[in-house]
């Protein structure tokens, strides 16, 4: 500790070479932690959001395949394009190299390590520790967060690297928002600027990387409400804030608050209610902050479907008590934060960070990247404290056991964070460990059984997706697993398959249906499942189109019209799309699937009469009409081209 202690004397007055340090040493913490890990598969969502990639693989690609690209995302309100963008920039690497991917998540992680010192060297200004102390605790707070095991599952899930582009681009505003407001006490004017544009402009990057970037505007009134509640502010400063900080909070309250019903109505889809979610949270919250601070080997990963819901303030009676415990953070938050600012401050910015992903809106309840901006509070005020606590400590006895202590849990964190890195190189051990560790888990059973069949072990691959099955016998995904395996290896009685369609009948469709649907049509259509017929796979889609609920109706729609134009029968294809789109004219998909059945039928005059009319619809949203518009030039083109062609 005093070798590093006289380092960083020598160079504190240097921020270049402190920052040169510090890449370096967060390079060879993380590259040791991280990269010997990244050689692992995709995953789940990777497919989903990520498939579409093969059709911008050079030298076909062009402009308007990477706006088709963009536009198709549905992760969110505003398609995340940023995010999207740098996975089109890797698109040659889709689907044989999530190394590449990968490589590139744990590059972010560190860069943002790095803001995190920053952020945290500019907070620590605020309180009584001297230029090295301050360095030396802000290296500590950037190392420690840099290696949190609950941020194992965000860095190497490739998906994820929307979470992490939207926190760089949030801690970017954040921390040129603190250099603006220290630079105020040299130019009031020049350090507004840099706050004006670090936060307009940082936040418009991390807002369409992912919609959470938002969230910069809260983060900033915690940090402005606690660290500097007794800083004196500049006045053209107090107006500033005033506008471009709590301006927008208001808006966004007022968007949130107007919006509330489309929340309620969400919950229709889930299987827990608003009031569920909001005691069920209070458990998961307390959670998070335990696998923050106290983490425990073989806790971590990416599936809690299994998580139990709780129904009532005492059932179970850990909700009465994690709602208890977080009243009494919040309590001393609000009372401490004059007296002990980053204290109050690490509370607030935790459940800042939490504000939009674990209340009222309708999302699924548990997901550990969750927490990678809001462990940051956490880890400060952890670091900071238990540096205070040793510098006021007078005995040497004690000053080296809590040293020992210290290094000891670091070292257990980075341990910890290691052997949950190394289960993402092995899919196989993967999928088993997370299956046995959550053995009610949908997902965790569904990933098991993908990892048999890879071994060639259909009928275990099968027990598995029975076991979903007696759990959760309204969940279809399982059963449609069951048939594409069986498309493989013909292991299902006919007696079974009758079973199957009985019983997905009388369910109602999710999102997960929608995706193993598409799969086993994929089969179907490439002539790779001789165990179903025309009439069951017609059968079973009509059930599923029928039973949807109105938000995922167009997608059945979407594969049945699929399933009629694979059979070569465009006049169904089209008339079922036209359907549907008398209900909702605002799904370009379904239109452009439309003029494409005309195309393919070879009713060219037809589809260029309809591609007219599209452009007359005003109906579809402004970040789609772009695309669209790219899309229907594109296909006019290609009808002229045929049609000189004849």
């Amino acid at each position: 500790m005093s070798i590093l202690n006289g380092f960083i004397n020598a160079i504190r007055d240097n921020p270049v070479k402190i920052i040169v340090f510090v890449t370096l040493l967060y390079g060879a913490l993380g590259g040791v932690l991280y990269l010997p890990h990244i050689h692992g598969t995709f995953l789940l969502d990777d497919f989903t959001n990520l498939e579409s990639l093969e059709q911008l693989k050079a030298p076909r690609n062009t402009f308007s395949d990477v706006l088709q690209f963009l536009a198709n995302n549905q992760s969110g309100q505003l398609g995340r394009p940023i995010s999207l963008l740098s996975f089109a920039l890797q698109a040659e690497n889709w689907p044989h190299n999530p190394a590449a991917f990968k490589s590139i998540n744990v590059l972010i992680h560190l860069l943002n390590a790095i803001l995190v010192f920053i952020i945290a060297s500019f907070l620590l200004k605020t309180t009584a520790l001297n230029s090295q102390q301050n360095t030396l605790l802000s290296v500590v707070i950037g190392g420690l967060w840099l290696a949190l095991p609950i941020h194992v599952s965000t860095v190497l899930y490739t998906v994820q690297r929307m979470t992490l582009l939207m926190s760089f681009f949030s801690l970017i505003a954040i921390a040129g928002y603190l250099y603006g407001r220290d630079f105020c006490q040299k130019s009031v004017r020049t350090g507004l600027l840099v706050i004006l544009l670090s936060i307009i402009f940082g936040t418009l990057l991390a807002v369409f990387s992912k919609e959470n970037g938002i969230l910069v505007f809260l983060y900033i009134a915690v940090i402005e409400w606690t660290v500097f509640a007794k800083t004196p502010t500049p006045k053209a400063w107090k107006t500033g804030r005033g506008l471009l900080i709590y301006g927008p909070l208001c808006l966004g309250g007022v968007y949130f608050l107007s919006h509330l019903p489309h929340f309620i109505e969400g919950y229709a889809s889930r299987p827990f209610t608003l009031s569920e979610r909001l005691l069920t949270e209070a458990r998961i919250l307390v959670d998070y902050l335990t696998k923050i601070v106290l983490p425990r080997p073989n806790s971590f990963g990416l599936f809690f479907d299994d998580y139990i819901v709780s129904t009532s303030l005492f059932t179970p009676i850990s909700t009465f008590f994690s709602l208890f415990f977080i009243a009494g953070l919040l309590f001393v938050a609000v009372f401490s934060r004059l007296k002990q600012p980053l204290l109050s401050f690490a509370i607030l910015w935790f459940f800042a960070g939490h504000t939009l992903e674990s209340t009222v809106i309708p999302l699924e309840l548990y997901f550990e990247h969750r927490n990678y901006l809001p462990a940051l509070g956490i880890v400060t005020a952890l670091c900071y404290y238990s540096f205070l606590w040793l510098h006021r400590t007078s005995s040497t006895w004690v000053h080296y056991c809590f040293i020992a202590l210290a290094i000891t849990y670091c070292g257990g964190l980075y341990f910890i964070a290691f052997q949950e890195a190394s289960l993402w190189n092995n899919s196989a051990l993967q999928a088993l460990t997370w299956q046995e560790a959550h053995p009610d888990s949908k997902r965790a059973n569904a990933l098991a059984a993908q990892s048999w069949l890879n071994f060639n072990q259909p009928i275990k691959a099968d027990l598995q997706l029975q076991k979903i099955n007696r759990t959760y016998p309204e969940d279809n995904t399982a059963y449609i697993l069951r048939l594409s395996i069986d498309c493989h290896f013909h292991h299902l009685t006919p007696k079974q398959r009758t079973g199957i369609f009985e019983t997905i009948a009388s369910n109602t469709p999710d999102l997960a249906t929608v995706r193993s649907i598409q799969k086993l049509l994929e089969l179907w259509n490439t002539g790779n499942c001789s165990t179903l017929t025309y009439q069951d796979m017609l059968n079973l889609l009509r059930t599923l189109e029928n039973n949807a609920t109105e938000h995922l109706k167009s997608h059945f729609v979407t594969s049945l019209s699929l399933f009629y134009a694979a059979n070569s029968q465009y006049d169904k294809a089209i008339a079922i799309l036209d359907r549907r789109i008398q209900q909702k004219l605002d799904e370009p998909q379904l239109i452009m699937l439309k003029i494409r059945w005309a195309i393919v039928s070879q009713h060219y005059d037809l589809a260029l009469s309809w591609i007219r009319g599209a452009r007359k619809n005003r109906k579809i949203k402004f970040l789609d009409r772009i695309n669209f518009e790219n899309q229907l030039a594109k296909m006019e083109n290609e009808i002229h081209t045929l049609n000189h062609a004849q």
